[in-house]
């Protein structure tokens, strides 16, 4: 997403030396002829002026919305830190020109859409007291388990037997087990908490009276499983006022990256009653047109 925005910005730039000076003024030179920025001009406007025409109204619309919980300090503090991680300024302001970005002047402009975005995307994120009290109940117990995972209900019975006749766990666990990682260490997969494993394998982990126990075969998309826990506990020094931040951030972080920019846009284009003038530019604001488009076309692609 972000080289196509990028290019945007770069095609952007024509836009801006047309409008400098003359439209016939020629910046191209050859025997017998030239190409002058009108030329240009027309060229850009037919094959991306939709393109920049519907970023360049949601740029402003963005700022419009959230610009003032977007200050100057935090966009410096942003280019500061993508600087850092060049060896360079000259590293720097190449990587900006690669990307189509003219100087960092512009790129200031490109990272402050892209921090208005992730605003917008949090004020759609907002997270309750309650889910941070749930994801705590969710992180605050763990239990120890191990596993013997096969890929046939009929392998997971013949060790189900030999285990109830006194077969060691461990030992059939690096014989058998198709989890390679964890048969290493006799099946032990450690302690974890809920929402680190597959629906089936948590449910019966975390039940109440299983510690000690073996399971009968429990079926999952990974095969059939043969599951002992050993131990369930509380985590020490685990408190909601601790944790109470982190979670938050956490489960806004989780939220926001599953809010799709259209949803954003389609909102704004609401809300300040967009009056696309331009017949030409009306696909590029249509949004449902091109999600379906893309559908499509994944559909397409999925087939072949």
């Amino acid at each position: 997403m972000k080289k196509k925005f990028l290019g945007a910005a770069a095609v952007a730039s024509v836009f801006t030396l047309a409008a400098c000076g003359s439209n016939d003024e020629a910046v191209i030179n050859y025997k017998g002829g030239e190409v002058n920025k009108a030329d240009i001009q027309a060229e850009a406007y037919e094959k991306a002026g939709s393109q920049i025409a519907f970023q360049q109204t949601m740029n402003a619309l963005l700022e419009k919305e959230y610009g003032k919980k977007v200050t100057e300090k935090e966009v410096d503090a942003e280019v500061k830190k993508t600087k850092e991680t060049f060896p360079d300024e000259e590293q720097f302001k190449q990587t900006l020109q690669m990307a189509g970005v003219k100087d960092e002047k512009e790129f200031e402009k490109v990272l402050r859409t892209q921090m208005l975005l992730t605003e917008a995307k949090s004020a759609k994120s907002k997270v309750t007291d309650k889910e941070i009290e749930a994801r705590f109940d969710q992180e605050k117990v763990e239990v120890k388990a191990s596993h013997i995972l096969v890929d046939t209900e009929k392998e997971a019975n013949a060790i189900k037997k030999e285990l109830d006749a006194g077969g060691d766990f461990a030992k059939i666990a690096k014989a058998k087990s198709k989890d390679t990682g964890s048969a290493a260490n006799g099946g032990d997969l450690g302690y974890f908490t809920k929402g680190k494993m597959v629906e089936e394998f948590e449910t019966y982990s975390f039940k109440d009276g299983v510690e000690g126990k073996v399971s009968d075969p429990i079926k999952t998309q990974f095969g059939y499983h043969i599951i002992k826990v050993t131990d369930r506990k509380e985590k020490e020094n685990f408190t909601l006022e601790k944790e109470k931040a982190r979670i938050k951030k956490e489960l806004s972080e989780e939220k926001s990256s599953q809010v799709n920019p259209n949803d954003i846009y389609r909102s704004l284009i609401k809300k300040y009653d967009v009056e696309i003038k331009e017949k030409d530019f009306k696909d590029a604001f249509d949004l449902d047109k091109q999600e379906q488009q893309q559908m499509q076309q994944q559909m397409m692609q999925q087939q072949q």
